[in-house]
Formats: C-alpha cells, structure tokens, sequence
C-alpha cells in the first residue's frame, strides 16, 4: 500500500508482500514490517531484483530462516570472473515474459554501468563500489595478530573522541600512539551517554583505564576531541578531564582564536580518507595484543562492530542543484549504519602522524607531571612530540 509510514503501523496482516524489497524505504522495513514478521502466524514475502549488499531484501537472502529463492542468470564462474553480463550458461532461466535479444537496446540505455547491468538484466547481488576501504585491506588489518608492546616504551598517548549527536550515534574513544611508523590502537569504547553526566563519567573511566597500573601509568595524553558540535568537545577538554595531570588539548587555531578539538569538513575528511586508506595499505595500523575495551561482550564485540563500521563506510556521490555538479561525502550512516569508530581512526591516522612532524596542531600547555619521580614541568605539543619519539 502506497500509505505514508503512520498509516502503516497497527495493522495486523497474516501475510506481507513487499514488491522490490531492496529498494524499500529503510524505516518502513524497521519501524512497521520488522514487528510484524515478530507476530505468530506471520509470513513475509520480498520479491525485488537485488539493489547491491546493504539492504534488507539481500540480509534476508542470506538469512538461514528465510526460504530464499533466487534466480540468477549468470553461473558462478562467470560471475567470479566479472563477465556476469556476458554469460550464456543459465539463458534457459530466462522468464517466458523476457526476450533475451533485447538485451543489448536495454544494455545501450544503461550505458557502460555493468553492475546495474548484472543486477537488473541478470538478478546478480553485485558489491558495492562506492566502499572507501578494500575488502582485502580490513581482512589483513583484523587478521593480523596484536603486537606487544614493551613496559615504558609508551611516552606519550593520544585519546581521539567522537561526541554523540543523538540518533543511533555513539560516544567513540579510542587511545593510540606511534611506534616504529605505524599507529598502534591500545584501547577504544562504543558507549550511547544520554546526558552530559553520562559523557563526562565516559570519559573518566577511560582515562582511569588508560592510568591503570597494567596500562600506561607514565604516560602523557594528548587529548583530540571532534568540535563539530562544539560546546561537547569544550566540556570534555576543559571540565571532565580537569582533575587528571599529565593531560594536554589539541587546539585547533583558526584567525587568531582558538578551540578545544578538531572541527571536520567533508574536504578535511577528504584527506583523511586518503591517509587511513594509505596507511591500511601499507599495513601500518596495527592493535594492540593487549586491547582495552569496556563494551558489553569483551574486545571481540568491539572488533565486530568496528569491522562492520569499516566494511560499510562509504563514498556517496549526489549531484546539486547547480549545473549539475557533483558533491561527495564519506559515510557510514548508509541504511541505518553507524561510523564513529571510523570517525576516531580518521582522526587518528591523519593528525598523528602530521603532529609528529611538526605541523597541523597546537596544543594547551598545562602543567604536566609524569606521575612520581617526575618533575612538573610545562610542556606544549612539541616537547610532548619530541619525548615521545625518544
């Protein structure tokens, strides 16, 4: 029923067919057909020509209590060497209603785009291009063992944070630090505070975990937070870390004023896409074997969520309003996804190595004591970066 979403909610159907599932609107499969299919009795029919990996007609596909039936005109093989479109091997699974000689005038209204080709023509579930991380990259990433790390190597920290804006937006902390050219994530939390108490306890905890005598007791944090909402990245700078030594505030400087964090643009994100992808590449991020998390059901859970954020991050091109020119944006809010752990590592890959070389951040200088047996001194972001590469 072509009914606006409230007029769809409190009905109960013995029976739901949805014509082409996979271009289905994301809240209508959630907020109305995903309770009904929970009813006794209940049977759900999606019939679509499949629309790419990430949508609700292709999990359920795939899904072990689902009887999916599909119908592909394309072998295995064929499709595993990219020349679905080409493949004269199931042409007797064609319906009587197509007629396959006309394949090539709706091949010439599709141009040379042979995914929608695979799709509409020949009922492929292709990958979507559009992902910013290769598939092979993120396998080698989590199929690398953890490194180790030696006791006092760890000088300096740096704590990168994601503030929740609401929605299904998570609260993203994640420690890091530099060793030998590569980033090394030591610690992370996906946490959903409801209030700025709930942020500031976070936060508290995080930071008590890092100081834990198991941890980095010694070492100094450079804390980063995200500033685009503003008065969160400030309250966490300047109010719940206050009571903690040895913590400096990257500031970032713009016309002669200064503010606690880093304020993304999609053209900075841009960059840091391009360095997150690079360094991925070249095998130089790395976990470490002793990874603290505080996430219900241990690190393993945070890796799932934080691969599935990986794999799901995307490029979505959009064309304006004006001549038609285009406009990209990297995201992973694609469907209903997330992406704040992608946010953090962002962070992390970019600004760290620029800071080790001396540019792109200013940090406050408070003092700064090195825990028992230091001095306090006053340190800014160069000294902290000097020390930490010694």
């Amino acid at each position: 029923m072509p009914l606006p979403l409230h007029s769809t909610r409190g009905i109960s159907p013995h029976c739901i067919i949805v014509d082409e599932m996979a271009f289905a609107r994301r809240d209508v499969i959630s907020q109305t057909i995903a309770p009904l299919v929970e009813m006794r009795d209940s049977m759900l029919i999606g019939v679509s020509t499949p629309a790419g990996e990430e949508n609700a007609f292709t999990k359920l596909m795939q899904h072990k209590e689902f009887d999916a039936h599909m119908y592909q005109r394309a072998c295995a093989d064929c499709i595993a060497a990219k020349r679905a479109t080409l493949c004269p091997h199931m042409d007797h699974l064609a319906p009587a209603w197509k007629d396959i000689g006309r394949e090539s005038i709706a091949a010439a209204l599709m141009g040379s785009d042979e995914k929608l080709q695979a799709q509409e023509s020949r009922g492929v579930i292709t990958t979507d291009d559009s992902r910013v991380f290769e598939a092979s990259h993120i396998a080698a990433f989590f199929d690398a063992p953890g490194v180790s790390i030696e006791n006092g190597k760890v000088r300096v920290l740096w704590v990168f944070a994601d503030p929740n804006g609401g929605g299904q937006s998570k609260l993203a902390l994640l420690a890091c630090t530099y060793i030998t050219g590569k980033v090394v994530l030591l610690a992370g939390e996906l946490e959903a505070p409801s209030s700025r108490q709930q942020v500031r306890d976070a936060l508290r905890r995080f930071i008590r975990g890092l100081r834990a005598p198991a941890a980095f007791p010694e070492a100094a944090i450079i804390f980063v937070p995200e500033n685009n909402l503003g008065f969160e990245s400030s309250a966490m700078a300047y109010d719940d870390l206050r009571s903690f030594s040895c913590i400096s505030v990257a500031m970032q400087v713009r016309e002669g004023a200064s503010t606690a964090g880093i304020r993304i643009t999609e053209r900075l994100k841009d960059r840091y896409v391009s360095d997150t992808s690079g360094f991925m590449l070249q095998r130089r991020i790395a976990r470490w074997g002793h990874f603290q998390t505080r996430c219900p059901g241990g690190a393993s859970k945070y890796w799932a969520q934080a691969r599935t954020e990986l794999e799901r991050f995307r490029s979505v091109t959009t064309l304006t309003s004006y001549g038609g020119l285009s406009h990209t944006r990297y995201t992973g809010k694609v469907n209903g996804g997330t992406d704040d752990f992608v946010i953090v590592l962002l962070m992390a890959c970019y600004w760290v190595p620029r800071a080790l070389i001396g540019r792109g951040i200013a940090a406050r200088a408070p003092e700064l004591q090195l825990n028992t047996g230091y001095t306090p001194v006053k340190k800014g972001l160069r000294q902290l970066l000097d020390l930490s590469l010694k």
